[in-house]
Parts: C-alpha cells; sequence; structure tokens
C-alpha cells in the first residue's frame, strides 16, 4: 500500500513553535533568503552544496521546492522569529517515503541568529507535525562530521546517533565524513490498516 503525504503538506498555511514560526517557501520570500545564505556563506558553504550567486538562485530553489510539495515528495519550510516575523533559515522534510513511512529533514540558520535556539525549535516543532499529522514512524538526518552545532540540535531534539559514512558529501570541492542520525515514533501499523479504506 503506497501513501501520498501531498494533500496535508500542499494545506499547510503554517506552524507555530515557541521561538518560530514555520511557512512553506513562496517566491516573495526570494529576496530575504539570498540575503540570509549570502550573510552566512562563510559559515554554510563548507556544509551545503547550493548556488548562491544571485537572487535567481534563490528564486529557483522555491520553484522546485514548489513543484515537489505539489508531488507530495517534499515540504521546505522558512524559519520566521516569531518575536519579529524576521526570515532566520530553513527547514526543510524530505525523501518523504511512499512505501514506508518515513522522511528525511535539514536545516540552517543564519549567521547572525545562529546560537538562539531557533534551529532547536525549528526541528522540534517539524517533528511534533511529522509524527502527529504525518503519521512518520522514522525521521533521518544526516550531517557533516565538523559540524558539531547541527549534531547537537538533533540530539538536543531526540535524535539518536546510528552511524558514520565516510566521504557522503562533496561540497565545493571538499570531501565531507556524514553522521547519520535518528528519531523513531511510536507506531501501529495494524492499527493503521485497521482504519485504511477498503
Amino acid at each position: 500500500m503506497t501513501v501520498s503525504h501531498s494533500h496535508i503538506i500542499n494545506d499547510l498555511s503554517e506552524l507555530s513553535g515557541s521561538k518560530v514560526t514555520l511557512r512553506p517557501v513562496t517566491e516573495d520570500m526570494a529576496e530575504d533568503m539570498f540575503e540570509a545564505t549570502s550573510e552566512s556563506q562563510t559559515e554554510l558553504n563548507p556544509f551545503m552544496p547550493w548556488e548562491n550567486q544571485v537572487v535567481q538562485d534563490a528564486k529557483d530553489f522555491i520553484e522546485r521546492s514548489a513543484r515537489s510539495r505539489e508531488q507530495g515528495e517534499e515540504l521546505q519550510l522558512a524559519i520566521f522569529e516569531r518575536e519579529t516575523d524576521e526570515f532566520v533559515g530553513m527547514i526543510g522534510l524530505f525523501q518523504l517515503d511512499p512505501f514506508t513511512p518515513k522522511g528525511t529533514i535539514g536545516y540552517w540558520i543564519r549567521t547572525s541568529k545562529a546560537g538562539s535556539g531557533f534551529a532547536t525549535d525549528a526541528v522540534s516543532t517539524l517533528l511534533a507535525f511529522c509524527q502527529q499529522r504525518l503519521d512518520l514512524a522514522r525521521v533521518d538526518a544526516c550531517v557533516a562530521s565538523g559540524n558539531p552545532a547541527s549534531q547537537r540540535v538533533l540530539e538536543k531534539c531526540g535524535f539518536r546517533r546510528e552511524g558514520l559514512k565516510e566521504r557522503a558529501e562533496l561540497c565545493h570541492g571538499q570531501w565531507h565524513d556524514v553522521v547519520m542520525y535518528g528519531i523513531v515514533f511510536p507506531y501501529d501499523q495494524k492499527q493503521k490498516d485497521s482504519h485504511s479504506p477498503q
């Protein structure tokens, strides 16, 4: 039996945490996204294989994300500080599996807002959505071994370190080993099947 998450993620307007509000990315966020990534290139570029030369790069990313969201394959959310409504970063849920209830998350916070708890709150907020609305049984995350701050965020949110992949990512000519994390939620497949339409 396959599962489609498209109707749930396409109906989503926003998610609220204690410090952040998460909203699906739209074209009008491109300038803010480009400004945030430009500000943070020194810190983010070693771990992010993106193109970030002009605003059009942000627009292209948003357009690709919209297509994937429509198909129920991924959900890219902008992170806003609740108090000021300032754009502070991005968090994504991707690799949504139509056969197994699982997905993968990734995130980044702009340099000027790093260390303020926004990433931890954003991850916790998205995890609650994954468990309560999408009925996922598992969420994965992969972090470069040289990025301890991001690893701490996952561990604060209940992820467990599961292993290491050597030379798993190539970013701007630099190889990175990747630490694999996972979190599992209670999941009763028999109960899910009993409530499924015949």
